[in-house]
């Protein structure tokens, strides 16, 4: 047990610390709360995620998933901004192993009207994030009420203008989100 919890305490003390300053934040949109019980909880759920919400907040908590479980939530925001999450998860029925495999979707989009000095409309966008993410949650045999999760996030940041033969421009990234209960 003590080797576990120093392996994880040394893996997060080797992850680099975020970035601040204007144009070093990536993803900022996955701050956003999501699921009824994590924003009645005002977010503070990654020690409690228990429930399909925790492919977002914590992967481990997957692992008390005992049954299929799906979940989709869209929310008007301010600024004719949206966001739209949907997640789904499988309790794998694999005898002493077990876990939880999860997939989960989030999109943040905000349409973007340009105008010219005279009024008149030049160019119509629509600016979006979205992350993918895969993930998985066990609880390990060998460690008495331990429970670990991975998950596989891939992010992109996409601006499209409409009439643009390119299809816009976008920026993408990938990462790995290590979580514990």
């Amino acid at each position: 047990m003590k080797k576990t919890v120093l392996a994880i305490f040394v893996l997060c003390l080797a992850s680099p610390p975020p970035s601040r300053g204007a144009g070093k934040d990536a993803a900022v949109f996955l701050g956003i709360p999501v699921g009824a019980r994590p924003l009645a909880m005002g977010g503070a759920f990654t020690a409690a995620a228990d429930d399909i919400s925790s492919v977002y907040y914590n992967p481990a908590g997957l692992s008390w998933l005992d049954h299929i479980s799906a979940t989709f939530m869209y929310q008007h925001w301010i600024a004719d901004t949206s966001m739209i999450h949907l997640a789904g998860a499988y309790p794998l029925p694999i005898p002493k192993i077990g876990g939880t495999v999860a997939l989960s979707f989030t999109y943040l989009f905000t349409p973007y009207t340009e105008y010219g000095s005279f009024g008149e409309k030049t160019a119509e966008t629509t600016v979006g994030d979205w992350a993918i993410k895969a993930a998985y949650g066990m609880n390990l045999p060998w460690v008495r009420d331990l429970r670990v999760g991975l998950g596989f996030p891939g992010l992109s940041a996409r601006a499209s203008i409409a009439g643009d033969a390119s299809g816009g421009k976008a920026d993408g990234a990938a990462a790995l989100d290590i979580g514990s209960q």
